[in-house]
């Protein structure tokens, strides 16, 4: 999906930046990037678990009872998820 995204914008003529799970680290790229940069980020439930703010635009994909070993339950699972929204 990340991927699909960061295509589909550089093929509308914009800066954009895959990073975050998939493409480059985050930080590096911040530093270096131009102002109109779109910055498209792949984040874990896990790394979603401590969010406390939402991008303007997110896309949640599909919940299954996944990551159960590091969530504990799939409540807290969903929780994690919910904070991209």
């Amino acid at each position: 999906t990340t991927t699909l995204i960061d295509a589909m914008l550089r093929a509308a003529g914009r800066q954009s930046r895959l990073v975050g799970n998939i493409g480059h680290p985050s930080l590096p790229q911040l530093r270096t990037a131009p102002a109109d940069t779109v910055f498209v980020y792949e984040l874990s439930s896990q790394q979603l678990g401590d969010m406390r703010r939402s991008p303007p635009i997110a896309v949640l994909l599909g919940l299954a009872p996944e990551h159960l070993d590091y969530h504990g339950t799939l409540a807290d699972y969903l929780s994690a998820k919910e904070n991209i929204t």
